[in-house]
Formats: C-alpha cells, structure tokens, sequence
C-alpha cells in the first residue's frame, strides 16, 4: 500500500487542505494518511485499485448546532487540480451522524474505505487519458503536491423540506 500523509514532522508527509464543509466550526484536522494499492495495480488497472482515508479529527469546544437527522446525505472526495473527476469518493452520511454526536475535547479516528476512480473517458484521446491517469495515480501513490484537497461534502435537510415534494 502506498501512503499520502500529513503531520508528523517527518520530510516526506505533505499537506493538503481537508475541509469539513458544515463541520468546519466543530472539528479540526490533526492528521490523515491516505492508503491505497494504486502502485501495485498500476496505471492501466486504477478501477482495481482499492484505498482507505484514515482521518483524525478532534472535537473542538464550539456548540453543537447539528442533530444527526439534519443531515440529509454527505461524501467525501479527493481531488487534483489536473482533472476535473475526484481521485476517490465515498459515501459517508453514517459517519457524519455519528460525528455530530461527538463530545467537545474529544479525539475520533475514522477509517473510510474510499473508492478509486480511474478518469477514464472513451470520448477523450488516448494521450487525454494517459495524463488524467497519470495525474490519479500519482495522487493516490503519494507524489507531492498531486493531491490538491479532501473535502466532505456535507448536505443538510432544509427545514421546510417536505417529502412529498414532486419536482
């Protein structure tokens, strides 16, 4: 498995930006690492590889103004300034309900298998896609500076949101 890390201190771990959308006020980022086998896959198989986003995020003292039911769904993703397709994604409306009910001071190790997207597209040119591989790969192996961000992408229930809405 390679790794994509932050914190620590050591030479090789970089930053990038996490962000936590409607959570920002309540947690702080102290560190992530990104594992995936993309190397042993290789560029040709992305669609094969498999990953895990291991997020450390501490509780901060702000009051929570969430209940778990005012979230209607959420995700998290990975990006690359090179592409416009996320590096992975994943489902995590569980996890962002749970969140909501950690206690302030409080430390919460998530571990969120994510899946790899290969931006494979027929309709580009093989070269098109050679680069947009090569900029996913070197993302999910740990080349600095190719991941550009994580983001969750939290979306809360309206107040007046009715279910029987037929738009």
């Amino acid at each position: 498995m390679a790794f994509a890390s932050c914190g620590g201190g050591s030479k090789t771990s970089y930053q990038v930006p996490v962000t936590l959308d409607e959570l920002d006020d309540y947690f702080t980022v102290k560190s992530y690492k990104l594992e995936t086998n993309a190397a042993e896959k290789g560029l040709e198989h992305l669609s094969d590889a498999k990953g895990t986003l291991v997020l450390v995020l501490k509780r901060n003292k702000e009051e929570m103004k969430l209940k778990p039911s005012d979230i209607k769904y959420a995700e998290i993703s990975g990006s690359t300034n090179l592409t416009s397709y996320y590096v992975f994604q994943a489902d995590i409306d569980g996890i962002a309900r749970k969140l909501v009910k950690v206690e302030p001071g409080k430390e919460e190790t998530l571990e969120i298998p994510v899946r790899i997207i290969d931006p494979y597209n027929q309709f580009n040119s093989e070269e098109e896609n050679q680069k947009y591989r090569q900029a996913h790969y070197d993302a999910l192996t740990g080349v600095k500076g190719a991941l550009e961000g994580i983001s969750f992408d939290v979306e809360l229930k309206d107040e007046d949101e009715d279910e029987d809405d037929d738009y």
